[in-house]
């Protein structure tokens, strides 16, 4: 059965004083997530920043080799790095300056222990009401995936593409499906899909099918992205979970949920150990519900 995994978000359960002090914050939150019985971790180095007296630093621009207490930490609470999540592109920027950032991030993630990295295209909304514009688009978010997608090779990781909300659904998989590349796939992120107008989530699931890698699940009520623990929001849970096990999904669950409403410290340990729990125990119903269906249609 799959593994429920958690985020690790730095600068969202202490403050560092120094960049020197990153890592060990980054230590206690793998500590943590342990304590609260993950499996597995993604990292995210890219898409948060590290809040600091005076100012914020980008995880990414760390030394690989100052993470080295990160993964020793992980292992020792038998935690698996899944993944790392990566920094945003920019069109206001030319490729290789997106490209150049990617690859510290590849860097990290191999030094973490991580095979898999998830990709973001680029950041800005773009109106594609136009041919030009949206072969603008293309041409940017291509050129850049390609060249991480040979960089990753190299360093034996894969490369997952995240569904943003911002995006149709059309030209994300368009974007992957154009670049045709082995080393890339789909991160399915359930919480951006349920915002999209055209989101049927059976429907995506097949078309995505064995490219499918990774799976973001939380929950909202469809107008803006809460981030809530599963099953929270108006997602049709069951239908997810019967066309994840439809195509034959083997690989993990993040579960990218924000246990505390005010997204501030200080925290409640026992209240938040006990709503991750009761999160990753409605995931394993809901997984052991579609295979259990799927049996008995087959038997009958």
């Amino acid at each position: 059965m799959p593994v429920t995994i958690g985020n690790v978000q730095v600068g969202e359960r202490s403050y560092p004083r120094s960049t020197a002090d990153i890592p060990h914050v980054v230590v206690d939150a793998v500590e943590y997530l342990a304590q609260c019985g993950f499996r597995a971790i993604e990292y995210n180095v890219g898409g948060w920043r590290a809040w600091l007296r005076g100012g914020k630093v980008d995880l990414w621009a760390i030394a690989p080799d100052r993470w080295l207490p990160v993964a020793q930490a992980a292992a020792s609470a038998g935690l698996t790095a899944s993944s790392c999540h990566s920094v945003d592109s920019s069109r206001g920027r030319p490729p290789a300056e997106s490209v150049a950032e990617h690859l510290r991030v590849l860097d990290l993630a191999a030094a973490l222990g991580s095979r898999v990295v998830v990709m973001h295209l680029a950041a800005e909304p773009t109106d594609f009401t136009t041919r030009q514009r949206l072969d603008a688009a293309l041409q940017f978010d291509l050129a850049v995936l390609e060249a991480v997608a040979e960089a990753a090779v190299a360093r034996s990781l894969r490369l997952v593409v995240e569904n943003l909300p911002q995006y149709s659904l059309r030209y994300w998989t368009l974007v992957v499906e154009r670049l045709d590349h082995p080393a890339v796939g789909y991160v399915l992120d359930t919480g951006h899909l349920h915002l999209r107008p055209e989101a049927d989530f059976a429907k995506i699931i097949r078309q995505l099918g064995p490219r499918l890698w990774h799976v973001h699940l939380h929950g909202n009520h469809g107008l803006r992205d809460e981030h809530l623990p599963v099953p929270g929001g108006t997602i049709r849970w069951p239908e997810v979970f019967a066309a994840l096990h439809e195509v034959g999904y083997e690989g993990l669950y993040l579960q990218e949920s924000n246990v505390h409403p005010s997204g501030e410290p200080p925290y409640d340990p026992p209240t938040e150990r006990r709503l991750l729990e009761e999160s990753r125990r409605e995931i394993e119903r809901l997984t052991q519900q579609a295979a259990d269906r799927a049996a008995r249609r087959q038997a009958g």
